[in-house]
């Protein structure tokens, strides 16, 4: 069998072992769900599942949406603006997910009654912040041409940053509603934004968003396809502002599974 065969053959039978695991969670649940039922259910022996999966909660689990080798390093190597370097190494973690959707829809429901599936994916997040975190300091040191400080608060920012990309996205493409108090009592809320067909576009759409707030001449504009200018959009003196830490940072992105 060719690489290129291999790797397919590889992709489908995840691919259905995963589906089994869902499938039987969902209608037995995660605590009866057993290794030996969903080799049964998918059609493979117990060690074909142990060869793709680690444990019962890997079947579950989506991923890893971590950013893989080449995308770490055309991101520390690029001279570009972060923004657009972030979108590259967010949509190459998303391409891992994209068509998967339903799966991620599935899986917080079955997360809303068991909680300790939440330990596996801190310890997916804890992964992606120190990949995020380390390729940070070497982009840094790329571009200053001396090795920055380790607390150097432009890694914890692009940290941070990368993380509420994922996550933002991660609520785009479920639809969650964001709640407005601009908007509690009006007759003139905005109607719902259509909900992209892949996690790539909610990236795209994430990235745009933070391109046109982060743009201080006001030139820059969302993409039509999802946002209608307003007249009446609140003032940035009724926005909240939040005080983060890094720590609290991987915690809520650990709820992006949810």
């Amino acid at each position: 069998m060719s690489p290129d065969l291999r790797a397919v053959h590889t992709q489908k039978t995840r691919a259905a072992i995963q589906q089994s695991a869902l499938t039987l969670c969902m209608e037995h649940g995660y605590a009866a769900m057993t290794v030996d039922d969903v080799a049964q259910h998918a059609g493979v022996s117990r060690r074909t599942v142990f060869n793709h999966f680690d444990s019962k909660a890997d079947m579950l689990l989506l991923g890893p949406i971590i950013p893989s080798n080449a995308a770490l390093e055309s991101f520390i190597n690029s001279p570009g603006p972060l923004v657009s370097d972030l979108r590259a190494l967010m949509i190459d973690c998303a391409a891992t997910i994209d068509d998967q959707r339903d799966h991620f829809l599935m899986l917080r429901t079955i997360m809303q009654s068991n909680p300790e599936l939440k330990t596996h994916i801190h310890a997916r997040v804890v992964k992606f912040a120190g990949l995020i975190n380390d390729a940070a300091f070497q982009r840094l040191t790329h571009q200053d041409g001396h090795t920055p400080d380790c607390r150097d608060p432009r890694i914890m920012v692009i940290t941070h940053l990368a993380g509420m990309i994922q996550r933002s996205a991660m609520d785009v493409w479920v639809g969650e509603e964001a709640t407005c108090t601009a908007w509690s009592d009006s007759e003139a809320s905005p109607s719902a934004l259509p909900t992209p067909s892949s996690f790539i576009e909610a990236v795209s759409i994430v990235c745009d968003s933070l391109d046109a707030l982060l743009d201080t001449s006001g030139g820059a504009t969302l993409s039509k396809a999802h946002v209608t200018e307003r007249d009446d959009q609140p003032t940035a003196e009724n926005r909240e502002k939040t005080t983060i830490d890094q720590t609290n940072i991987q915690v809520n992105a650990g709820k992006e599974t949810e």
